[in-house]
């Protein structure tokens, strides 16, 4: 994710050259702005072991919103990272966690979603459009052709980000993705039949 933060308020409203030639797959020719600015109080901590060793660190964010649909929002994001490799001792381990139990005792919990996704709702958005069999056991056909396109198009997406990435030398992998996905759109889009 490519942040702003440190621009001052006129440059921040200039999408940087790099941003644009990496999105252009993805928004073709539509104009890109901003859509939300967020303010970020962290405070660090950082995890030594007994013999002072550094295991790692705490980052707690408070984010609120201060431009965007959502205007005013705040929630704390709590980041672990963690320095030690396998060679870690099992008294570091042991370090880890009792940090993590400690944290759960608080009442955190695991949440993957990123800054920017929670910060447009896209998460409850999506929750909120999309078929569930809980509802009902009976799913239109027609959404299920919508949610297939949906992802077959996404993943071509992503995959169109990764070989922008490195036009001159492309990953071999996202050309086999792009390339997969692309049969997979083909393919969805021949089985659909339109029919009164």
């Amino acid at each position: 994710m490519i942040g702003l933060n440190s621009l001052g308020s006129a440059a921040r409203s200039k999408i940087p050259d790099e941003v644009i030639s990496l999105l252009r797959g993805i928004v073709r020719r539509a104009r890109l702005k901003p859509i939300v600015e967020l303010e970020s109080a962290r405070q660090r901590l950082v995890i030594h072991d007994t013999g002072g060793s550094t295991l790692g660190q705490i980052d707690d964010d408070v984010v609120t919103v201060k431009s965007g649909t959502r205007k005013g929002f705040t929630f704390r994001q709590i980041e672990l990272e963690f320095a030690f490799d396998e060679a870690a001792t099992a008294q570091g381990l042991v370090t880890v966690d009792a940090v993590l139990n400690e944290l759960k005792q608080a009442g955190a919990c695991p949440d993957g979603e990123q800054k920017l996704s929670k910060s447009l709702g896209l998460a409850e958005a999506s929750n909120n459009h999309s078929p569930s069999t809980k509802k009902s056991r009976t799913i239109r056909l027609a959404e299920v052709v919508q949610l297939s396109i949906t992802r077959g198009l996404n993943q071509l997406l992503l995959n169109d980000v990764r070989l922008r990435l490195n036009p001159l030398d492309p990953p071999a992998y996202a050309i086999h993705q792009a390339r997969v996905a692309t049969r997979r759109l083909r393919s969805d889009l021949k089985n659909v039949q339109h029919r009164p």
